[in-house]
């Protein structure tokens, strides 16, 4: 009996001792996927040209901002939804509960495109060990207009932005840091006036974007690129942290904070900027 008592008593203190030993984190895997934003209302800033004026930029979104800027297919693929409709046996559309219905078909519905920005991460990344993640990031889709027209020569224009027409897109780089198993963190694109904005340096960290720049006689309906009086094709530019000083940022640290909706989906949580030919502040959120 004392020898059976003994050996229970080995048994839960092992348990006891397991019980008290670190477990391994969980593991937390970003799946590659793509991630929308829309841009807040006025909190883009930018002079993208010598001689014209410093305009408030925000979000061109909906059914007229794909007639300016396309929707890449991809893109499209993403966010079409379907619902079902019935038809007779003459392929004619009727109710659910009519007597004549033969067969259902899957309809798209509209695209809505409630966001400005589209950004593809083509990789998975391991968060699992926590720690500093290295996450490649490009560009996918942009659109923004100028909140009031600008004046030139006593002609007014708005002013559109959207990614550079068939020009491919250099990938960036941005760290996710995170504590072991978690879900959420901090994120780092690196500051502007800090970071190189070199994508070739090893130690790059921003998203490098090309942009087309459109001026429109102001009120234009519906408005395409034909109807652009003047653009200035593939500005190159940088989107990194916000400026080191600015309101928006302190000292060195991360450039804001990100968490996993889903497997394949990053709320990002940031105040972005953009350097080169233009100054840029731009405060971006997912879109709803």
């Amino acid at each position: 009996m004392l020898k059976k008592f003994r050996i229970v008593l080995a048994a839960v203190a092992m348990l006891f001792m397991a019980a008290l030993m670190p477990r391994p984190a969980a593991a937390v895997v970003l799946q590659a996927g793509y991630d929308f934003f829309h841009t807040d209302d006025a909190s883009l800033v930018a002079n993208f040209l010598p001689g014209t004026p410093t305009l408030h930029f925000s979000g061109y979104q909906g059914s007229l901002a794909t007639a300016l800027f396309p929707l890449p297919p991809v893109v499209a693929n993403q966010i079409q939804t379907f619902h079902t409709e019935w038809v007779d046996m003459h392929g004619n559309r009727v109710s659910a509960d009519s007597v004549h219905k033969v067969s259902n078909v899957q309809v798209p519905d509209p695209i809505l495109i409630n966001f400005d920005t589209v950004v593809r991460r083509p990789n998975d990344a391991d968060l699992t060990g926590g720690g500093i993640t290295p996450v490649e990031i490009e560009i996918v889709w942009l659109s923004l207009k100028s909140v009031a027209p600008i004046d030139i020569g006593g002609t007014l224009f708005d002013v559109y932005a959207g990614l550079a027409d068939g020009v491919d897109q250099t990938a960036g780089r941005m760290n996710l840091l995170n504590a072991a198993g978690a879900t959420s963190g901090q994120m780092d694109i690196g500051r502007v006036g800090v970071t190189t904005d070199d994508p070739s340096a090893p130690d790059f960290l921003g998203l490098p974007v090309n942009v087309d720049i459109l001026f429109i006689p102001a009120g234009t309906p519906g408005p395409t690129r034909a109807d652009a009086a003047q653009t200035v094709q593939n500005v190159p530019q940088v989107f990194h942290g916000c400026a080191q000083g600015s309101p928006d940022c302190t000292g060195n640290g991360p450039s804001g904070a990100f968490s996993i909706a889903e497997p394949s989906v990053l709320v990002l949580l940031a105040a972005f900027g953009l350097v080169g030919p233009a100054v840029v502040r731009l405060r971006a959120r997912r879109a709803a």
